[in-house]
């Protein structure tokens, strides 16, 4: 036959299936009750989403808010130091120096290097 091995009974090439009547000597199997069927999930537990989701916005509001001092320290800083720099030109140019900030080496840009 046609893609079949073997002798042929039937128009396929193989013989035909001799099925036999359904016996009914062993009962069916039982099915246990839900109580006794184990979870699919085993021993997992749902999750609390709600829970999950009030954590992470806390955090949030807790970095954004770190972020926020950290950025004012930054800038109380920077104001600082731009306060005590323009202190030192200020004191630099009572001093006689006329150009507003000071050489630590005493050159005026007159080519003269040491």
């Amino acid at each position: 036959g046609v893609g079949g091995v073997g002798g042929g009974g039937g128009p396929g090439g193989r013989p035909r299936l001799q099925l036999l009547k359904r016996s009914v000597d062993a009962p069916p199997a039982a099915v246990p009750e839900p109580a006794e069927r184990p979870s699919i999930f085993g021993a997992g537990k749902p999750q609390d989403i709600a829970a999950i989701e009030k954590r992470r916005a806390e955090a949030r509001e807790k970095a954004a808010a770190e972020a926020k001092r950290r950025a004012a320290e930054a800038a109380a800083a920077k104001e600082a130091s731009e306060k005590q720099a323009a202190a030192a030109a200020a004191a630099a140019a009572a001093a006689g120096n006329s150009h507003g900030h000071a050489h630590s080496d005493g050159a005026h840009g007159d080519g003269a290097r040491g």
